[in-house]
């Protein structure tokens, strides 16, 4: 394993004078209060696995009830690698390949980054909600990423109806992770998070995309939906500079991408500005929060190890950092949340929140609303009951359901 005394690539994350990363190289001594030899994170070859713990719930298949926590117990699954991980950073800067080689260096549980099937597609009736685009008038169309990308007027505003749906889905995303780690005890890696969607708001904000009005429903629609929501562990952050993102952009050559009037360097620029000013402080007083230069990308050996250094567990000098995990440790609040971030109706209910009908730009039009209805009426699955449908059953098999 590479040593990391000649490794520069890392930063503990400070809050310096004009909002700027700063800090030491985590290298140059142990001095630092955020580095403990006593590793709280441990790779599969250090980590010794408890003959007494319980085998992993297989709640993709077995819904965990009240009845079932006085037999099962969370706690019992939980170790030091039952830890929230979050690689984030701007576009374009490597997020996707590093959280892969790092949750497979750890062994921890993948959630990868959604994408616009995540938003658009109904596994009820199995349909993409985008089919009939082609059939409708442009002002009635489905309003997707591609759209606002090669929108010559993203001005108009309509990119905020679909941040908030990006930010939906990503609560939707993480909500599942924690669900995972506390059926499992394994450790999870999530390729952004909700804490940090505002980002892009912001950014659409700075760049004239979305207005004051709508970014502050916004911001006041995320406090309330996220407080349920226990910060991560750790977030390694991809730091890199504009202009290099900007050639990462033109160098994955997207189709949508390619001379969008959305996508400039100004964007990119706030997108980096609100990670900096808004988001990593606030996670930073939460967790811990690690920089890593992502314009010169190391060996993921490298990574790991300085993890493992970390201390990630409540202090009781630091109140504030990790204090969800630790003040919610009891058996019976552990077993609260594993079902309540097992539950898509109740993480639904928290988005029934009064609409903003005085910022027209995050409202459909009722002309809108009736066409996309009726078009979705008439597809062939949604017709029937998914499960009773004739044209995807033949009649026998009806008759069996029956």
């Amino acid at each position: 394993m590479a040593s990391l005394v000649s490794k520069k690539c890392f930063q503990v994350f400070l809050k310096g004078s004009q909002n700027r990363v700063v800090g030491l190289a985590a290298v140059i001594n142990n001095k630092s209060p955020q580095i403990n030899q006593v590793a709280t994170i441990v790779s599969p070859a250090n980590y010794n696995f408890k003959a007494d713990k319980p085998a992993p719930w297989p709640y993709q298949q077995q819904t965990f009830t009240v009845i079932d926590q006085f037999y099962d117990s969370t706690e019992a699954r939980l170790d030091e690698n039952s830890k929230v991980i979050v690689v984030d950073g701007n576009l374009a800067v490597g997020k996707t390949n590093f959280a892969k080689k790092l949750a497979d260096s750890l062994g921890f549980h993948l959630v990868p980054h959604i994408s616009e099937a995540d938003l658009f597609f109904s596994h009820y009736y199995q349909i993409d909600a985008r089919w009939a685009n082609h059939t409708l008038p442009a002002e009635h169309k489905i309003y997707d990423l591609r759209a606002w990308l090669t929108d010559p007027h993203p001005e108009k505003g309509i990119g905020a109806k679909l941040q908030m749906m990006f930010y939906r889905q990503r609560l939707f995303k993480y909500s599942k992770a924690l669900h995972h780690l506390m059926s499992t005890g394994q450790g999870v890696i999530i390729e952004r998070s909700p804490f940090s969607d505002q980002v892009f708001a912001e950014a659409m904000n700075a760049c004239g995309f979305m207005s004051r009005p709508a970014l502050k429903y916004y911001l006041e629609y995320k406090r309330q939906t996220i407080f349920d929501f226990w910060k991560p562990h750790l977030t390694i952050y991809l730091d890199a500079p504009v202009d290099f993102v900007v050639n990462k952009l033109k160098q994955r050559n997207h189709a949508a991408e390619n001379g969008s009037k959305a996508l400039t360097k100004q964007f990119v620029s706030e997108i980096d500005r609100a990670y900096k000013k808004s988001v990593l402080p606030d996670l930073k007083r939460h967790g811990e929060v690690l920089v890593y230069d992502a314009t010169e990308m190391d060996e993921i050996d490298v990574v790991v190890e300085y993890i493992e250094r970390l201390k990630l567990d409540w202090d009781p000098n630091d109140e504030k950092k990790f204090q969800q995990w630790h003040d919610n440790k009891a058996e019976d609040i552990l077993s609260y949340f594993r079902r309540y971030w097992g539950s898509q109706i109740e993480i639904r209910k928290l988005f029934n929140l009064p609409l903003p009908w005085h910022i027209p730009e995050m409202m459909d039009s009722p002309e809108s609303v009736h066409a996309m209805k009726t078009v979705f009426e008439n597809h062939p699955r949604t017709a029937y009951h998914p499960e009773y449908n004739p044209n995807y059953w033949d009649k026998w098999s009806l008759l069996l359901k029956g």
